[in-house]
């Protein structure tokens, strides 16, 4: 059975235990994995997205529909992975 959360009691942190917690090797190691992995995982994204972008120009080209790609600029300006343009995509 879970304990209520009304009646569990939490140690409040002060700034001397954060401090020490922050600079334990293993912690300094966990945040430094979860950055590089954040990161490799944002690369591995950002491709897909300009793979997934060159694809849909390509549709466009092809004039079957109407342009996809001012929509997607818009989205690549202002998502939550917005990101600076890259010359010649």
């Amino acid at each position: 059975m879970e304990p209520n959360c009304a009646s569990t009691r939490h140690k409040t942190l002060t700034y001397a235990d954060v401090v020490r917690t922050l600079n334990d090797q293993g912690v300094k190691g966990d945040i430094n994995d979860a950055c590089a992995k954040l990161a490799q995982a944002m690369a591995g994204i950002m491709t897909k997205f300009d793979s997934i972008a060159k694809q849909l120009h390509t549709v466009d080209l092809l004039r079957r529909d109407p342009p996809l790609k001012p929509g997607w600029e818009a989205l690549r300006k202002v998502g939550p992975f917005s990101y600076p343009r890259v010359q010649g995509v």
